[in-house]
């Protein structure tokens, strides 16, 4: 369940695997039932694989006016990335991030520290992209294709990290990140 008010997710009962948010709204109670996400199509390998795998989800569980794909600026030694997904609904932002493991190994400790490295890198990143929204407004593209002014400031933020790892090792625990800023690792 959910902390924030008049919202909750539970587990769907007669449907495993999906998930059921409720939102309590003035105009009465909304539900909504999320799947569990497609994998990445078969033959597609790679981080950019993932990245476009969550784009779609978001957009496909009813996103795609609040989704939008990274965004490429350029800076003075080159172009930056801002997030892999960005997701913006009213004042809130999310930066997403994800990370894909395609190779893996038999050294249950060597996963751990893949996904620890590509976690601390993730949340680096995050940070660096809201920095930069912060820096200027900026224009991006939502899921239906509409352009839209993003004032960075305007914002509050979340980093949400996403490590796609086919066999993660069991008791696996991301780096903390630095208390101040919010974010979520999902595994």
């Amino acid at each position: 369940m959910s902390s924030t008010p008049g919202c909750a997710a539970r587990d769907d009962p007669d449907d495993e695997g999906t998930l059921t948010l409720i939102v309590e709204t003035p105009a009465g109670v909304l539900l909504r039932r999320i799947p569990n996400p497609s994998p990445v199509p078969p033959g597609r390998k790679g981080g950019t694989a993932a990245e476009e795998a969550v784009h779609d989800e978001a957009a496909i569980w009813g996103l795609p006016d609040f989704t939008f794909r990274g965004h490429v600026v350029d800076v003075g030694s080159g172009a930056r990335e801002l997030g892999d997904n960005l997701i913006i609904v009213s004042t809130l932002g999310i930066v997403v991030q994800v990370k894909r493991r395609d190779t893996l190994s038999q050294d249950a400790e060597r996963e751990r520290r893949w996904i620890k490295k590509h976690t601390a890198s993730a949340l680096r990143q995050a940070h660096g992209t809201i920095r930069r929204l912060r820096l200027l407004p900026v224009d991006l593209t939502n899921a239906r294709g509409r352009s839209i002014e993003v004032d960075g400031n305007a914002l509050r933020w979340i980093s949400v990290v996403v490590i796609d790892h086919p066999s993660p090792p069991p008791d696996v625990m991301p780096p903390a990140a630095d208390p101040s800023l919010r974010a979520v690792v999902m595994l």
